[in-house]
């Protein structure tokens, strides 16, 4: 992928999560995704956890004075705008990163962790409250898969008919773009700037339902945004990414397929249409 237009430094971004030693998700896959736009990846980890594509087995969460000093140190010397967010685990690492944000105006993509590959509840379940009043109202855009949907609604979201109103409401009370992950079953809703959009594949393909899958396009469509990209084309994209991923997924273990970069460009397959 290359630039769009002239800058005057090479396109850069940071992603702040758990360092996945499964490298399925978290600061391994993001650092991967940009990389694959040819966007520079820097990172701040908020804890490290012992995982694979299946379950987590330990996790430490990071100090919020190492967390602030590892995204002051980048920024000293690393020009980026653009930041995208995972796991916390902490309601300090969530303080320290709204400080962050704050202080230095960067362009927010949040993607909250809030269940593991397994279907558990993370750490960050019970910070809801604080993401929800200090940083998802300072985000560009929202990220979220169907069952963080009906975490942060209250309400469910098992058909599109739901999914647009809850996207709606999330758009309302955040002041943000919002875009709600039909995974396998449904088309991605999209709300930006009050009107409602749906993202969609336009072939039939069968894909594995694989870990990662929310966080990179997350962290595609942050790489797409910090290469100066319409907001339009960064979603078809990073959709067209992810489902690539998951077509041209690799087995790296026993019974063990992951997401992997796509060697070809699926983007033609994707379109995106107002959804009312």
């Amino acid at each position: 992928m290359q630039k769009k237009n002239k800058i005057k430094f090479y396109p850069a971004a940071m992603t702040v999560s758990g360092s996945d030693s499964g490298g399925t998700s978290g600061i391994a896959a993001d650092l991967r995704t940009f990389n694959a736009f040819g966007v520079f990846g820097s990172c701040a980890i908020t804890a490290v956890s012992a995982q694979n594509p299946y379950f987590i087995r330990h996790t430490d969460v990071t100090a919020p004075r190492s967390l602030a000093a590892q995204i002051e140190t980048v920024r000293e010397k690393i020009h980026f705008e653009y930041m995208k967010t995972g796991f916390f685990g902490s309601a300090e690492n969530i303080s320290a990163v709204v400080q962050a944000v704050k202080k230095h105006a960067f362009s927010l993509v949040c993607a909250p962790e809030l269940f593991t590959a397994d279907g558990k509840k993370t750490a960050d379940e019970k910070n809801i409250p604080l993401m929800e009043s200090e940083l998802f109202v300072l985000a560009q855009w929202l990220v979220a898969d169907m069952a963080e949907t009906e975490l942060l609604c209250q309400n469910k979201c098992t058909n599109e008919e739901e999914m647009v109103q809850n996207a709606k409401t999330l758009s309302e009370k955040y002041h943000c773009s919002v875009i709600i992950c039909g995974e396998e079953k449904f088309d991605d809703i999209i709300v930006k700037d009050g009107k409602c959009y749906s993202a969609y594949v336009t072939e039939d393909f069968t894909t594995l339902p694989l870990a990662g899958a929310k966080s990179t396009y997350a962290a595609a469509l942050t790489a797409m945004l910090a290469l100066d990209f319409p907001w339009k084309q960064a979603v078809c994209s990073a959709k067209a990414f992810v489902f690539g991923s998951l077509c041209q997924s690799v087995e790296a273990g026993p019974g063990c397929s992951v997401m992997y970069p796509p060697a070809e460009d699926y983007s033609h397959l994707v379109k995106l249409a107002e959804a009312e």
